[in-house]
């Protein structure tokens, strides 16, 4: 099996952890995760509560304070204070939720496996979560290969983690698309773009340094745009230089 084959099956199957430990809340009595009962944060810190908060308005789309990235820091941050483990757990697993929604899908294998880990130690025998181990050994060791057998032989029973795994696996696909197109732009446009970025700052006697800045920036920005326009490298040089001239001394 394919290497990233095996990293979306591994990361599929861990996200789909979610589908059992979202809805579940925290057993008063024994410190471990219970069956559906109470609203996900309910008994978690307040710091947790934001933070979870913060995952539930998150979006692909904003670019703003709702991204993903934003709260995947403040997961972070509670999982570092934290001495609670079913604390940790969950914050592990809205990371792994977030860095494969904004696209991290190595970051996600780590964090995923992570969360299986813990979840060996504190989930009760009734959790959906207690799967997890097990089905991660499958993967590992190639007795699952593929999207389908995940779905038929670990989750008959839960459509909702069953419907998750081809979401994720497209999801997944289309990143991997969208980097080939990105690579092809960068090797047809780059090298005409750094031509043109080489004569301005020839032309403005800008320094090496400063030179190789402004090709990072237009780097993002043909990442961006997918084409070479020297418009937009217009507009980021002359923002570069604005930038420049009012910095601070």
């Amino acid at each position: 099996m394919e290497n990233l084959h095996y990293k979306i099956l591994l990361m599929a199957v861990i996200i789909a952890g979610l589908t059992g430990m979202i809805p579940c809340a925290l057993a008063a009595d024994s410190g471990r995760i219970a069956p559906p009962a109470l609203p996900p944060a309910s008994n978690g810190s307040g710091e947790y509560q934001e933070a979870f908060n913060l995952f539930c308005k998150a979006s692909v789309c904003d670019t703003g304070e709702n991204t993903y990235a934003r709260a995947i820091e403040a997961l972070k941050h509670v999982m570092e204070k934290t001495d609670r483990p079913e604390i940790k757990l969950r914050c592990l697993l809205l990371v792994t939720a977030s860095q494969v929604l904004d696209g991290q899908f190595d970051q996600a294998v780590g964090s995923g496996l992570k969360a299986a880990q813990i979840s060996n130690a504190i989930v009760n025998k009734t959790s959906p979560m207690t799967r997890l181990g097990a089905i991660t050994g499958m993967i590992m060791t190639k007795g699952i290969t593929n999207i389908t057998t995940v779905t038929s032989v670990c989750f008959t029973n839960n459509p909702e983690a069953s419907g998750l795994l081809p979401v994720l696996y497209k999801l997944y696909e289309g990143k991997q698309s969208l980097e080939l197109l990105k690579q092809e732009c960068r090797q047809r446009y780059e090298p005409l773009c750094n031509r043109q970025i080489q004569s301005l700052c020839g032309k403005y006697n800008l320094s090496e340094e400063q030179t190789n800045r402004i090709k990072t920036i237009a780097a993002k920005e043909l990442d961006a745009k997918g084409v070479f326009q020297k418009e937009w490298l217009d507009n980021v040089f002359d923002e570069y230089l604005m930038q420049t001239l009012f910095a601070e001394p």
